[in-house]
């Protein structure tokens, strides 16, 4: 029987099961959870977490997380701007590829075994 992972976010904190088992309730990083989905064969929770204004370099606020909450890996950035980017969303596309969006404009598809960028676009 394939085991099965599902996450969901409820006040800023993620709640991650395995076959209906609670093994993860809590912040990310000590940080609130924005948005979590599962990645399709990977065993873990893409996670995007809140920024908080009183970061100096707000950047690396995408991660994927274990069933038991411990970053795996946090996603690269599409470039240097001697920090202050982040993202402002993330998701699977229909063919299961993580995609997000950077706030200053950055449309990247990103390894979801590594989190490391596959391809950039600079939009709008």
């Amino acid at each position: 029987m394939a085991s099965e992972l599902s996450a969901q976010v409820r006040a800023g904190v993620l709640q991650v099961e395995d076959n209906g088992l609670l093994t993860y309730k809590g912040r990310v990083n000590r940080r609130a959870v924005l948005e979590a989905v599962c990645l399709d064969g990977e065993r873990l929770v893409l996670v995007r977490l809140d920024v908080p204004a009183t970061l100096a370099h707000a950047d690396h606020n995408v991660a994927a997380v274990t069933c038991r909450g411990e970053v795996a890996w946090w996603a690269e950035m599409p470039q240097d701007l001697g920090g202050g980017d982040y993202y402002v969303s993330c998701d699977l596309d229909d063919k299961g590829d993580v995609r997000a969006l950077s706030r200053t404009g950055y449309s990247v598809e990103l390894d979801p075994a590594n989190g490391q960028i596959r391809s950039q676009v600079a939009v709008g």
